[in-house]
């Protein structure tokens, strides 16, 4: 996912672990503790370069947040050919796709599901506050792409390109989240020499899916 949007959207639900409002935090401030190392996850370049090296790995798929939002049905069957499930029945994967669809995962009977209530019950804690405090906002949002990158000030938005251009030009060859999703477009796509092997992991690689603590970058394990 573009980084000024994941960045965003960020500010919405992050200050909420600590029982913080929304506008409680302007942009700028978010964006300079972000930069400050706040977060204790680390940032998302080192992220983005750890999945880099991998992209060739046929263990390792990648899908773009942009590709979910503007084909779910498509990506779903990638994902599912990925597993070696390439023979799912239709309804399982139409199915599959109305559970992932915004109209579902925004419902006032499913929201709470994808709130994070798991990880704030062992943070809210640690921070002197109630295990049960109820959550402010959903990371189920605005079923759009960009608000969140639409959101920033122009002074944000010339700092992160400014730090892609420091950490993933020289890596990647491109100067962009978009030359880098385009790309990848043209490598090598899954082919049966590179079919499901039961006694291997596999991963699928969502940018921002995954914690930096998993990511190639940080853990020999991958």
């Amino acid at each position: 996912r573009v980084i000024s949007g994941n960045l965003g959207e960020s500010r919405r639900h992050l200050p909420a672990y600590a029982n913080l409002l929304p506008g409680d935090l302007e942009p700028q401030q978010f964006a300079d503790a972000l930069f400050a190392g706040a977060a204790r996850a680390g940032q998302i370049w080192p992220h983005f370069l750890g999945w880099w090296k991998q992209r060739r790995n046929p263990d390792v798929l990648w899908v773009f947040y942009d590709d979910l939002h503007a084909d779910l049905p498509g990506c779903i069957a990638r994902v599912a050919e990925f597993l070696g499930l390439a023979e799912s029945e239709p309804a399982t994967l139409e199915r599959t796709a109305a559970l992932c669809s915004f109209d579902f995962m925004s419902a006032a009977d499913n929201a709470p599901h994808f709130d994070d209530h798991f990880v704030r019950g062992h943070v809210l804690p640690r921070m002197g506050l109630p295990r049960d405090l109820p959550a402010r906002v959903s990371k189920v949002c605005h079923g759009v792409v960009g608000r969140g990158a639409r959101e920033l000030p122009a002074s944000v938005v010339e700092r992160l390109a400014a730090r892609w251009a420091e950490t993933m030009v020289s890596e990647t060859g491109c100067s962009s989240y978009s030359e880098l999703r385009e790309a990848y477009s043209h490598e090598r796509p899954l082919t049966p020499d590179t079919a499901y092997a039961p006694d291997r992991p596999r991963f699928s690689a969502s940018w921002f899916s995954l914690p930096n603590s998993l990511s190639p970058a940080s853990s020999g394990s991958h």
